[in-house]
């Protein structure tokens, strides 16, 4: 899960949660905030057991978590702008969405095509 959380004074914190078939991580600090009124660059990464966040392209947290047999599940939804329990709604503009099967550099990912 992927989340921007607004506070009382209208500024943004990074939420990003993954669960395994054997743990879960929840990776969220408010202290850490940006402005809301500019585009933000959120990222996540799972890269050999290690889960981190970065906003506009600088590492905020990380944490392990780890998996036996699957990180994946594969039967898995996905939701864009709400929670799958349906509460949380977003309340702003995407600009863009990009999903690879590969790790990017922030520079790469932000010179992606369009193509599917």
């Amino acid at each position: 899960m992927v989340e921007l959380r607004v506070n009382e004074k209208n500024q943004c914190y990074l939420d990003a949660f993954l669960q395994t078939d054997t743990e879960n991580l929840a990776l969220i600090d408010s202290t850490l905030v940006h402005p809301t009124e500019q585009w933000l660059h959120a990222a996540v990464v799972y890269r050999d057991g290690v889960l981190s966040t970065y906003m506009n392209g600088t590492k905020e947290l990380s944490g392990q978590v780890r998996f036996t047999d699957s990180l994946i599940n594969p039967v898995g939804k996905a939701a864009i702008g709400g929670r799958m329990n349906h509460v949380s709604w977003f309340n702003g503009l995407v600009k863009v969405l990009k999903v690879t099967p590969s790790a990017l550099s922030p520079e790469d990912f932000m010179h992606l095509d369009d193509r599917p």
